[in-house]
């Protein structure tokens, strides 16, 4: 057939060669037309399998359709996730979820631990705080530590010098808290040891503060003054004083109990020209004041106003009176502490058994110090004994029966004053009534119902009259009434008291009263 093939198209077979490439011809012929036959039957099966397809396709969605599904099945707002990929993010979430689960129950388990452990904390904190804690710190107190630990170093002895005049110059700028002992190689007498310090006290408040009076119902303890105020009353304490005129001084005072919340402590005014509220919380606490340039009552006194339904108290340590500006070198016998108390540098014959046991230096590199001592002890011994060394009357201290006379010169001064009085009383007097003219001031009085006038003038604040005219319904007082003071108010024409809110009111100096249908005179006075 591929020879026919190859006659109608003119070819012609020449030789027996060419025939051999005629034959190999047809058989690649012959291959290509099975190779045809075969696509041709594959593609046929290819068409059937179309037409299989699309009658598949003529009974499913449609492209919308489907399209619509697949956008319902994304989401709205569908970006590049798969369903694939979101249920592995649920898995992980999942993973997560249980892993924070079981973190919160470990912590709560952990949470009730750290409740016990903290109750115990707390137990030690306060243990390790102590009693009394407000809010120091271990470092606050360290540095403290540090602080009070320099100026112990600062008050140790410093070596000693010759004479008193040699203190300013080896030592211009001392620190209170240094002791030096002046050998007195010019002068015996300046033979001491001195202490450099803020000056003397000058208030004893006396064993037990027995030197105080108290008001009824307060109370003198070893280590203060407990003052009891009664509902709508007022507690004192007292102390006569020396204090100088015009001069600054400095109280320094500590509050031990304080049950007064609602009241207040006052400095009053006796040597100083208005009251001073003090500062009432519990601690040490100072405070500047400056006394009067007259001053007629020399006392120092507090009041404690109640303010409270029911009575209060307060319980207070007064520690000194002391001038605020005189810092200097003092001798240490003027600043000798005796039984808890301070004696304005005069000193009992009974206190010298405190001198005398001042011990003996062991070894000591400085025998001329120590051989001073030894004749300063025996210097104190015959003076005890009564060998020589005397002291002066005004430096003797006296506790005997003439009121008010705390030196041996104060008696002896107020017993001749009396003396004298008797002495010039004609020979019909009465010499008890004469005597009694001088009180423990020694102030001998004109009259003994002058000294009486002046003595109950001095249990008050204050004192005045006031003649208030006919038709008047007011007037107004001289003095100035304190917080903490009461009036009382009579005439002197009916000795009639007139009473606070039922026969008169005040408004500060003002005295507003029933119009008067007569003139009278009123006597003011002020507790």
């Amino acid at each position: 057939m591929a020879l026919d093939r190859l006659n109608e198209i003119g070819g012609e077979i020449r030789s027996a060669p060419h025939n051999e490439n005629y034959q190999y011809l047809e058989g690649k012929i012959n291959n290509a037309n099975i190779d045809l036959q075969t696509q041709v039957h594959d593609n046929a099966l290819d068409i059937q399998e179309l037409k299989n397809t699309k009658a598949d396709k003529d009974s499913s969605y449609t492209k919308q359709e489907t399209d619509a599904i697949i956008t319902a099945l994304k989401g709205q707002g569908h970006t590049i996730q798969t369903i694939k990929g979101n249920h592995d993010l649920i898995q992980a979430l999942n993973t997560q979820v249980n892993k924070h689960t079981a973190d919160i129950e470990d912590l709560e388990e952990r949470k009730a631990n750290l409740s016990d452990i903290q109750i115990q904390i707390d137990d030690q904190l306060t243990q390790l705080k102590g009693a009394g804690y407000t809010s120091q710190s271990i470092k606050q107190n360290y540095d403290l530590i540090q602080i009070l630990k320099s100026r112990l170093d600062d008050m140790r002895e410093k070596p000693a010098v010759e004479n008193y005049a040699d203190l300013a110059r080896e030592y211009p700028n001392p620190q209170i808290g240094w002791l030096v002992y002046v050998k007195g190689t010019e002068n015996l007498n300046e033979r001491d040891f001195y202490f450099y310090t803020d000056g003397l006290n000058q208030v004893d408040n006396g064993t037990n503060y027995s030197r105080w009076t108290v008001s009824s119902g307060s109370e003198r303890h070893s280590d203060g003054l407990l003052l009891v105020a009664p509902v709508s009353g007022n507690a004192t304490a007292s102390i006569n004083t020396n204090l100088r005129t015009a001069t600054q001084y400095r109280l320094t005072y500590e509050i031990l109990e304080n049950n007064a919340y609602t009241s207040g402590l006052y400095l009053d005014s006796t040597v100083i020209d208005t009251p001073i509220l003090l500062d009432t919380s519990l601690g040490v606490h100072t405070i500047d004041f400056t006394t009067m340039s007259s001053i007629t009552n020399n006392i120092v006194r507090l009041v404690l106003v109640n303010g409270y339904f029911k009575a209060v108290d307060l319980k207070i340590k007064i520690r000194s009176v002391k001038t605020a500006s005189e810092v200097r070198w003092y001798r240490l016998t003027e600043l000798l502490v005796l039984a808890n108390e301070t004696r304005n540098g005069l000193l009992s014959k009974e206190d010298y058994a405190k001198i005398q046991r001042v011990p003996v230096i062991e070894g000591t590199t400085i025998p001329a110090l120590q051989s001073t001592i030894n004749t300063d002890i025996t210097n104190l011994n015959n003076h005890v004994n009564g060998v020589n060394r005397k002291h002066n009357a005004q430096d003797i201290n006296y506790s005997g029966s003439v009121i008010g006379a705390s030196q041996v010169k104060q008696a002896i001064d107020n017993i001749q004053i009396q003396v004298n009085n008797i002495v010039s009383t004609p020979n019909d007097g009465n010499v008890e009534i004469t005597q009694a003219r001088v009180d423990i001031n020694n102030t001998n009085h004109a009259s003994l119902k002058a000294r009486l006038d002046t003595w109950e003038k001095k249990q008050h604040f204050w004192y005045e009259e006031k003649t208030v005219s006919e038709g008047a319904s007011s007037f107004t007082l001289i003095n100035t009434v304190q917080p903490y003071m009461k009036l009382e108010i009579k005439d002197t024409k009916y000795g009639c008291e007139w009473f606070e809110n039922i026969n008169y009111s005040r408004d500060g100096q003002v005295i507003t009263i029933p119009t008067l249908d007569e003139e009278l005179t009123f006597r003011i006075i002020a507790f």
